[in-house]
């Protein structure tokens, strides 16, 4: 689930920031199990409309900014310890959607990408990351 205000400059460009909480009840990284996790990033948007026909329109949308994360690891092979680990790290998302305009302040979009919510440097580190689609719904407050 998540929220963002964007504001667009011509009829192509868009920025904006946003916050997002993202969970699952398990993900197995880097030689750990996971279990519980809980993402909140808060990021900076910008979008760029490729192609508008009518109501339709195509975009690319990337977004870029840090990430808190919650959640419980143990190792794969020596399951049952598990420790509680709070964390924060960088996000990232790039993708691609197309948009449908039901009236003149709102539409529906769907929208497919890469998510990243704890980038880092060291391949060692617990990195949740993977294929994103998104369905949702859009409303202008303009």
């Amino acid at each position: 689930m998540s929220m963002s205000y964007n504001r667009y400059f011509g009829g192509r460009w868009a920025l904006g920031a946003g916050i997002e909480y993202s969970g699952t009840a398990y993900h197995d990284d880097n030689g750990w199990n996971l279990y519980h996790l809980r993402f909140i990033p808060l990021y900076l948007a910008e979008s760029f409309n490729v192609v508008t026909y009518g109501r339709w329109s195509t975009y690319l949308r990337l977004q870029e900014g840090g990430s808190f994360a919650r959640y419980d690891k143990e190792f794969q092979d020596h399951p049952g310890t598990r420790y509680r680990i709070r964390e924060a790290g960088l996000y990232g998302y790039g993708g691609a959607g197309t948009r449908y305009c039901v009236s003149e302040r709102s539409g529906c979009f769907l929208e497919a990408g890469i998510k990243a919510f704890h980038l880092s440097f060291n391949n060692l580190d617990v990195n949740p990351h993977g294929f994103a689609l998104k369905l949702g719904y859009v409303y202008r407050l303009k």
